[in-house]
């Protein structure tokens, strides 16, 4: 049951690369894409700084799974944690995003801590204005700690739904 969740997850992660690259609305309070030197804010919508968000992809070239030593069950339960710490802050910052379906494209520092996260509200998502989401997002990024190091900055992208469902054990989250 576990392994087929992880292959559907894996599975969706695939599609939802795909998706988000022919993607092409944004919900941004600019138009159009914006400058490739234009400094990229910690939190954005996929979309906005196209240039600095492709430069940002070229950087982060190690994936979450990589930084995982390409084990998957690890990976994926480092993730559903999380994201799961994000719906408690969330609610901690009352902030209700029950219903909220969004990509998200973490980027993260060697030491674990998050240096962006690009996102983008899934057609199927509950509506959530996009200062509140990006702000939780910020406030989020300022304090969580992924309990992950690596040599270099890793990366993931994939989906979240809130309020998240699935297998949390505490020892698997953190391997």
């Amino acid at each position: 049951m576990v392994y087929t969740r992880l292959l559907l997850a894996l599975c969706a992660c695939l599609l939802v690369s795909a998706l988000a690259q022919a993607a092409t609305t944004t919900t941004t309070t600019t138009p159009g894409p914006q400058p490739k030197n234009k400094a990229l804010p910690t939190v954005f919508v996929l979309g906005e700084f196209e240039g600095s968000y492709d430069d940002l992809v070229q950087q982060y070239e190690q994936s979450l799974l990589t930084a995982c030593d390409c084990t998957m069950k690890s990976a994926f339960s480092k993730w559903l944690g999380m994201l799961h710490e994000l719906d408690l802050y969330a609610a901690r910052e009352e902030v209700d995003i029950r219903g909220v379906k969004v990509w998200l494209h973490v980027f993260w520092k060697p030491d674990g801590m998050i240096d962006h996260i690009a996102y983008h509200l899934r057609p199927n998502s509950r509506t959530i204005d996009a200062e509140v989401m990006t702000g939780l997002l910020e406030g989020f990024a300022q304090e969580y700690a992924f309990p992950l190091s690596a040599e270099e900055g890793f990366a993931h992208y994939s989906t979240g739904s809130f309020p998240v469902f699935g297998e949390l054990s505490g020892a698997a989250a953190k391997n």
